[in-house]
This record gives structure tokens, sequence and C-alpha cells, in this order.
């Protein structure tokens, strides 16, 4: 179902493929037929999908719950035995090693007092803003304020197609073209 090319002249026209409202609702109905069968597959797909992560999940159950205890009781173990480790922060052993390791990280307090005191203090660096055009929030605006705006409204015939997926499931199969 390719387009024809016609040489008017020296200007070349794009033909349709399609000649008929014939042929655009028996299109319509391959269309559907598709889309029934991606609906039917991906379906398939994602039945898969969830029947092998509930597999992996309990095959790996017993032992993500046996790790978690054995990490809880190492940890216990070393803690009760921090002596042992005297100036160092770690010890190593035959099968790895366990140990301490220093991390930070930042609490903030008041969230409003932090940012107005960067503010006060000029660190624009230490802020993350995002700044962006809602246009969700602009689509109720009349046309001169969006014109004050510097926005211009475009409005446009989107082309849809709409298959009877009732009609498609019930029709007797159309033939592949």
């Amino acid at each position: 179902m390719g387009s024809k090319r016609m040489q008017i002249g020296r200007t070349r026209v794009e033909l349709p493929a399609l000649g008929s409202w014939e042929a655009v609702d028996a299109a319509l109905l391959e269309i559907g037929e598709i889309d029934v069968s991606l609906a039917s597959i991906e379906g398939v797909m994602n039945t898969a999908i969830q029947e092998a992560k509930a597999a992996a999940a309990e095959e790996a159950g017993p032992a993500m719950e046996r790790r978690k205890v054995l990490v809880r009781d190492v940890q216990a173990f070393c803690d009760a035995r921090k002596a042992d480790f005297g100036a160092r922060k770690s010890r190593e052993l035959n099968h790895g090693r366990v140990g301490w390791r220093e991390s930070s990280s930042l609490r903030v307090l008041d969230t409003d007092v932090t940012i107005r005191r960067i503010q006060e203090a000029g660190r624009k660096e230490l802020l993350t803003v995002k700044v962006s055009v809602n246009k969700e929030s602009m689509q109720g605006l009349p046309t001169p304020d969006l014109d004050a705006l510097g926005v211009k409204r475009e409005t446009k015939d989107a082309f849809f197609l709409e298959p009877d997926l009732e009609r498609v499931k019930a029709a007797p199969a159309a033939t592949a073209g």
C-alpha cells in the first residue's frame, strides 16, 4: 500500500495509496486487527514478565533473608568487639573484610530558614532552581495576555483514527495486504 507518483509538468504530486472510502475502511479494519494482535502479544509478554519476577522473588527470597540475617549477625559481632580492631577501622579475614567506613550526610533542619540564609549570603550556587514554562496553566489565558508574555496559541487539526476494536474482533479476518 504505497503512494503512487504522478508527474504533472515539472511538479511531482503524491497520490494517496487508498482510492476510496471502502479502502480506508478496509485499512481501519486491518489497523484494528494489528492493534488487537499487538495487545495480545503485549499481554502475553507482561504475563510472562510477571511470572518470571514472581518465580525469581520466590527463588531468591530465602537467600535474601539469610543474607540479611548474616549481615545483621556479623555487624553485631563486630560492634561487640570494636576493641579488637584497634586503631584500624577494618579487619581482613580469609573470606573478606569487615569494618566501618566514614560516611557523612547533610540534614537540613529547617528548609525555609536554610534557603533564606543561603540567599542572604549570596550563595546561589548552593541552591537548585529549575524554571520552565508551564504551558498547561497558560491554556486558559486570553490571547492578549499570551501575546504580552511572548506566547502564541496555535490551533490545528490533528489527524486521528480509531479502529472500532469490538467490530474488528467480530469481523472475519482480513487478508494481509
